[in-house]
C-alpha cells in the first residue's frame, strides 16, 4: 500500500508535467502562435518514433546558443531558386553554421549545409558553383568557395559518387584551391610532415585553368617549404618525389613499324623531368661510315674500321671491338673498369628465343688441324677461378653447359656423357691450391619448372652402380653436407644417423606432457606402397611396418611435415607426371614422445602399487576386526574423533568396502548445523557431501565415488563443530 509520504513525489512530478505539457502546448514560434496538439517542445508519444520537437505549421525549425542561431531545419520550401536555378526543392534542408548572417541571406543548398563564418559580403557568391542534382550529400561553404561530396544521379538506376570544389570565380581569383588528400600524426610544431600544422600531403588536384585539373603525388606543401620553386603541379600528373613503378607491364607484341622511345628530359630547368619521346634514329651514333647503324629492319649493324666505307658497308672482314680500337678477333670484348666486384663480366650473352633449341653461347671450330676448341675458357689468379661458367633457364630442359667426350682412354663430358674406353667420367672436375675455398664440380639450378643443382644416373654396370660416391678425409671430413631437405626412397644402410640436439642451441625448453595419451591414440599399420601411382620415385618394393601420416598428424602434429613431389619432364620439354603433394613423418621425433609415455606409465604403475598396499593393508585391517569401523589410522584426525558405539549419533557407511557407490547414514540427537565431510586417508580435504541446519532425526546420502582412486577415505560428520569420524575403504 502506498503511504502519502510516497505519494507527495508522485503528486509534485504530475504537476510539473502538467505544466510543461501547458507550456508546449501554448508555446509560440516568432509572433505565430504554436497549434495546440500539433506542436510541441519535449517529448511526442503520438507518432510511430516518437520525437523531441515537433512543429505542424510550415515555419523553419531553428536551434540558438547565447542567443545566437546556430542551426536550422527547412520548412518545406518547393519552388525556391540558388544560382540562377528555379523550381527547387529544399524542403528538410538542414543547415549548420557559426555566422547567423548565413540564415538571414541564404538556405541550405543540400541534406546537410556545413557553412563557415565567412563574411556576409560573401554568402550569397558561395552558391555560384551549385549544381541542381547537388541534392543527396553535403555542402561546404566558406571563405567565398563551395564544396559538395554526396551522389549525383544520372539516371534510372546510375548514381556518380562525386566529391566537387570551387574557386571564388565569382568574385574574382584570390588564390589556388586544392583538393588535398593529406595524413596527420602528432603535433609537434614540425615544419614539414605529418607533425606539422597541415600535416602530410599524399596527393593534389590542381585546377590549372576552366578546363585542366592537374594531379600532384607527394607532399607539395614540404616541397614548397624546402623549394620555393615548387608551388604547383605542373603536368596533368606531376610526381614530386620517388620513384615510379609498373608492376604489370603490357604483353602486346613489340612494334616493328613506326614507334618511338620513351625519354626523361634530364636538363635543368623548367623542363627537368618531363616525360617526352623520341625517334630511334635520332638516338646518339650513327655515321657515314657506318660505325652504328640502327633502322627499322635490323637491330644492329657495325663495321669497324672497314676498309671500304663508302661500298662494303658492313665489311664481311672487319673486326668488332668493345673496349678496345684494334680487334684481334673477329669480336674481341675488354673490359678494365670494375662495374660489380662480385659478379663482373666482360660481355654476357643472352637468347631471350623461344625456340625448341635455344643457345646462349655457341662455340664452333672446323679445321683439319690436329686441335678444334669450340669454346676455350682460361682463369688466372684469382681467389677463385673458373673457366667456363654456364647458367641455363627454362620450363622445358635447361643445359648450363654440356659436353660430350667419346675415345678409347679418358673421357670428360661437361653434362656427363661418356662412353668406351677403360675409364670414363661424365663430369671431372678438380680444385686445389686456393687461398680460401676448392671445389672440384660447381652446380646451380634456378628458375624453370624443374631445378637440378646437379643430376646423376649410373645403371647398366656389371657390378655395383653409383649414382654419387663421395669419400672425404682429413680435418672435420664430411662426404656429404646438405642444407636443406634430402629424399631418399630406398635404405640408408650402415652406422647411425646423427640430428642437431646441443643444448646451446636450444630456447624455451619445456618438459613433454600427454605423451602417454598421444602414444595411445596411434595407429600402427601394415603396408605396400602402390608401385603404379608415382613410379619414377622408385618407392620400396617390400612391405612396410609404420603409420599413416595423416592419422599422425590429428595426435602429434610436430612430427608431420608436408612436401610436393615436383612434375617430372622428358628432353623435349612434355610433362611425364605432374607434381604430386606428400605427407611425411620423422620418425625420429617419435621417439621423445614413446620415452615420454613410458615414463608418465611407470608413474602411474607406481601409484597404482603404493594404493594396491594401502588397500591391501585396509582390507587386512577390516578382516582382522569385523565390524569395527573405527580402527585406528594415521593422518590429521585424532583417534579420538573416530565414531563410539556407544554415541547417540550414530554414523554407518554401507556398504563399507565398496566400489563407485555407497550410502552414508547418520542420527542427530538434537538439531543444529550439520557438515559431512570428506578426507584423504593423510588428512586433506576432498570434498563437502552436505551441509546445512538439520532438525533432530535420521539422514541418509548417496555417496558417487566414480571420481576418486581406490584406497583409503575418511568421512567426518559436524555437529556444530563436534566431529564424529567413519573410515570408508574403496576398492576397484
Amino acid at each position: 500500500m502506498k503511504t502519502k509520504k510516497m505519494m507527495r513525489p508522485i503528486a509534485m512530478a504530475a504537476c510539473m508535467l502538467a505544466l510543461v505539457e501547458a507550456h508546449a502546448q501554448t508555446s509560440v514560434l516568432g509572433n505565430n502562435p504554436g497549434t495546440p496538439g500539433t506542436d510541441y517542445v519535449g517529448w511526442d508519444n503520438s507518432t510511430t518514433v516518437p520525437l523531441m520537437i515537433r512543429h505542424n505549421a510550415n515555419q523553419p525549425i531553428g536551434w540558438f546558443t547565447d542567443s545566437i542561431q546556430r542551426m536550422r531545419l527547412n520548412q518545406t520550401a518547393s519552388g525556391a531558386m540558388l544560382n540562377g536555378f528555379n523550381g527547387l526543392d529544399l524542403s528538410g534542408y538542414l543547415t549548420i553554421s557559426g555566422n547567423p548572417a548565413f540564415f538571414n541571406q541564404s538556405r541550405a543548398f543540400s541534406r546537410l549545409h556545413l557553412a563557415d563564418t565567412a563574411g556576409a559580403a560573401v554568402i550569397n557568391a558561395q552558391a555560384f558553383a551549385f549544381r541542381p542534382w547537388q541534392r543527396n550529400g553535403i555542402t561546404f561553404t566558406g571563405n567565398a568557395d563551395h564544396g559538395y561530396m554526396g551522389q549525383e544521379h544520372n539516371g534510372r538506376d546510375t548514381t556518380d559518387m562525386v566529391i566537387m570544389w570551387s574557386n571564388d570565380f565569382g568574385v574574382g581569383q584570390f588564390a589556388p584551391d586544392h583538393l588535398s588528400i593529406r595524413f596527420a600524426s602528432n603535433f609537434t610544431a614540425a615544419q614539414t610532415g605529418a607533425s606539422s600544422m597541415r600535416g602530410l600531403e599524399a596527393m593534389r588536384f590542381f585546377p590549372a585553368d576552366r578546363n585542366r585539373v592537374l594531379v600532384g603525388v607527394g607532399d607539395f606543401i614540404a616541397g614548397n617549404v624546402l623549394d620555393p620553386l615548387v608551388t604547383e603541379p605542373t603536368e596533368i600528373l606531376d610526381v614530386l618525389s620517388g620513384r615510379v613503378r609498373i608492376r604489370q607491364l603490357p604483353s602486346d607484341s613489340a612494334a616493328v613499324d613506326s614507334f618511338y622511345v620513351m625519354v626523361v628530359d634530364r636538363t635543368l630547368g623548367n623542363e627537368r623531368g618531363v616525360v617526352k619521346w623520341v625517334d630511334p634514329n635520332e638516338l646518339p651514333g650513327g655515321g657515314a661510315d657506318c660505325d652504328w647503324e640502327i633502322t627499322a629492319t635490323t637491330d644492329v649493324v657495325t663495321a669497324y674500321l672497314d676498309p671500304q666505307p663508302t661500298t662494303d658497308c658492313p665489311g664481311v672482314e672487319s673486326r668488332v671491338g668493345i673496349g678496345i680500337s684494334m680487334p684481334e678477333s673477329k669480336l674481341h670484348v675488354v673490359k678494365d673498369l670494375v662495374i660489380d666486384p662480385w659478379n663482373d663480366r666482360a660481355g654476357a650473352f643472352h637468347n631471350r628465343s623461344n625456340a625448341n633449341y635455344a643457345v646462349g653461347v655457341e662455340g664452333l671450330s672446323d679445321t683439319e688441324n690436329p686441335m678444334n676448341i669450340g669454346v676455350l675458357g682460361q682463369a688466372y689468379d684469382a681467389g677463385r677461378t673458373i673457366g667456363v661458367r654456364g647458367l641455363a633457364r627454362s620450363e622445358g630442359s635447361s643445359m648450363g653447359v654440356r659436353g660430350e667426350a667419346t675415345g678409347l682412354a679418358d673421357n670428360y663430358g661437361a653434362e656427363g656423357h661418356a662412353t668406351g674406353g677403360q675409364y670414363a667420367y661424365g663430369v671431372q672436375g678438380s680444385a686445389s691450391q686456393a687461398v680460401i675455398n676448392n671445389y672440384g664440380v660447381v652446380g646451380t639450378g634456378s628458375q624453370g619448372l624443374v631445378a637440378y643443382g646437379g643430376l646423376f644416373n649410373a645403371n647398366g654396370a656389371d657390378g655395383i652402380n653409383f649414382g654419387i660416391r663421395a669419400t672425404a678425409s682429413g680435418n672435420s671430413a664430411h662426404a656429404g653436407w646438405f642444407d636443406g631437405d634430402v629424399q631418399i626412397t630406398g635404405d640408408l644402410w650402415n652406422n647411425t644417423t646423427m640430428i642437431f640436439s646441443d643444448g646451446t642451441l636450444k630456447t624455451n625448453v619445456e618438459d613433454l606432457t600427454g605423451a602417454l595419451d598421444r602414444v595411445l591414440q596411434l595407429a600402427p599399420k601394415t603396408y605396400w606402397f602402390d608401385q603404379s601411382l608415382q613410379p619414377q620415385m622408385n618407392l620400396p618394393t617390400a612391405p612396410q611396418i609404420g603409420f599413416i601420416a595423416q592419422e599422425v598428424e590429428a595426435v602429434v602434429p610436430e612430427v608431420v611435415g608436408s612436401k610436393v613431389y615436383p612434375a617430372q619432364y622428358d628432353s623435349t620439354g612434355a610433362m611425364i607426371s605432374p607434381a604430386y603433394p606428400l605427407r611425411g613423418i620423422d620418425y625420429a621425433k617419435l621417439v621423445p614422445v614413446l620415452v615420454g609415455a613410458v615414463q608418465e606409465q611407470q608413474q602411474m604403475i607406481h601409484a597404482m602399487q603404493t594404493q594396491l598396499q594401502e588397500m591391501q593393508t585396509a582390507l587386512a585391517n577390516c578382516c582382522a576386526h569385523p565390524g569395527n569401523d573405527a580402527d585406528q589410522r594415521g593422518g590429521s584426525i585424532d583417534n579420538s574423533q573416530l565414531s563410539d558405539p556407544a554415541t547417540e549419533r550414530l554414523l554407518t557407511i554401507a556398504p563399507n568396502p565398496f566400489t563407485d557407490r555407497t550410502t552414508v547414514s547418520y542420527t542427530l540427537e538434537r538439531g543444529g548445523r550439520a557438515q559431512l565431510l570428506v578426507n584423504s586417508s593423510d588428512g586433506k580435504h576432498l570434498q563437502v557431501l552436505e551441509e546445512g541446519v538439520r532438525s533432530e532425526g535420521q539422514y541418509n546420502y548417496t555417496w558417487s565415488t566414480s571420481h576418486l582412486a581406490p584406497g583409503v577415505y575418511y568421512v567426518t560428520l559436524l555437529l556444530d563443530g563436534e566431529p564424529l569420524v567413519k573410515r570408508a575403504v574403496k576398492v576397484q
